[in-house]
C-alpha cells in the first residue's frame, strides 16, 4: 500500500515534473524519433522474414509481437532515464497482478488463440475463410487479433480467441471445391430434355479453354426434389478453389439463356388463394 500511495503522491509528481522538464521534453522527443524508426526496423524485419520464407502466418504474428515488447522495453528505458524507482513500479504491478490478471482475461485467450492457430493451422495468411456473416482473405494473424479482407474491400479484425472458440469455413485450403447448383423448373417439363441441356452446358465448360469444370471427379446431375411449385434439379460439378465464384455466375448465366432457348420454364412461386362468400359451406 506504501508504494501505491508513493506512486500516486501528487506533490511529489508535481515536484517532479518541476524539476525534470528538460528531461521529459528530451524523453518525449526520444519516444517520438523511436516511433519513425521503428517503421525502418519494420521494413527491415518484414524483408528479413520474406527472404527466409517463413511461413506468411507465423511471420506477421512475430512482427506483432515484436512491435509491442519494442514499446515496452522502449517504457522501461525512458522510465529508468526520468529517474523514475522501476522497482516501485515493478511492485506496484506485481501487486495489482491478479486484478489485471482478470482485467486482462479476454487479452490473455486471444494471445493463446493467436498460438493454437499458429500451432494448429486451421487456416494461414492468404487463405479465404468464413467466421459468422463474414466471408475473406486472411490478411494477417497478430498477437491478438486477426485481420481478414472481405470482397468489398472491407477490413474486419477479429480476436483470435473468439476465432479459436467458434466455427470457421477455411474455403480455399483445399485446392479443388464442389459447387453446388439447385434449379426449379415446370412440373410441365420434359425432364429428360432438362437433363440433356444441363449435361450439355456442363459438358461444353469441360471442353471450354478456361477448363472451370473439371472433368475429375465427374459431376453429379439429377433430380433433386420433387418440390411443391416445381421439379428441382440438382448440379454437382468440381472446379479449382480459385474459379469457383467465376464458374458460379457463369452457370448460373448459362442455365438461363439455355432454358430460355429450349423453352424450359423456371417457374414462379405460387399461392393459390380460395375465397368463399358468407354463409357458404
Amino acid at each position: 500500500m506504501g508504494n501505491f500511495e508513493k506512486l500516486f503522491d501528487w506533490k511529489a509528481i508535481y515536484r517532479f515534473l518541476e524539476t525534470n522538464v528538460l528531461k521529459i521534453i528530451f524523453a518525449f522527443a526520444v519516444f517520438k524519433i523511436a516511433g519513425i524508426l521503428k517503421k525502418y526496423v519494420d521494413n527491415t524485419i518484414k524483408i528479413v522474414l520474406e527472404k527466409s520464407k517463413m511461413d506468411k502466418s507465423v511471420a506477421s504474428f512475430l512482427r506483432s509481437s515484436f512491435s509491442v515488447l519494442y514499446y515496452i522495453i522502449l517504457g522501461y528505458l525512458l522510465i529508468g532515464f526520468l529517474g523514475i524507482n522501476l522497482t516501485s513500479i515493478t511492485t506496484f504491478l506485481g501487486a495489482a497482478g491478479i486484478v489485471l490478471g482478470f482485467a486482462f482475461k479476454e487479452t490473455l485467450g486471444n494471445f493463446c488463440g493467436g498460438l493454437i492457430i499458429l500451432t494448429f493451422k486451421p487456416f494461414k495468411v492468404g487463405h479465404l475463410i468464413e467466421y459468422g456473416k463474414y466471408m475473406g482473405e486472411v490478411k494477417s494473424i497478430e498477437l491478438i487479433y486477426t485481420k481478414i479482407k472481405t470482397p468489398q474491400n472491407e477490413l474486419v479484425i477479429i480476436p483470435n480467441g473468439m476465432i479459436t472458440n467458434s466455427e470457421i469455413r477455411n474455403v480455399t485450403k483445399e485446392k479443388v471445391r464442389r459447387l453446388d447448383i439447385k434449379i426449379g423448373v415446370s412440373y410441365d417439363s420434359d425432364i429428360l430434355k432438362v437433363k440433356e441441356v444441363l449435361n450439355e452446358i456442363v459438358n461444353e465448360e469441360i471442353k471450354s479453354e478456361e477448363k472451370l469444370v473439371l472433368k475429375s471427379p465427374a459431376p453429379t446431375i439429377g433430380v433433386l426434389e420433387l418440390a411443391e411449385s416445381s421439379v428441382v434439379f440438382c448440379v454437382y460439378v468440381y472446379t479449382k478453389s480459385d474459379n469457383y465464384f467465376n464458374l458460379m455466375l457463369k452457370m448460373n448465366e448459362k442455365i438461363k439463356i439455355k432454358f430460355d432457348e429450349n423453352n424450359i420454364e423456371i417457374p414462379y412461386p405460387q399461392m393459390d388463394v380460395h375465397i368463399s362468400k358468407k354463409g357458404e359451406e
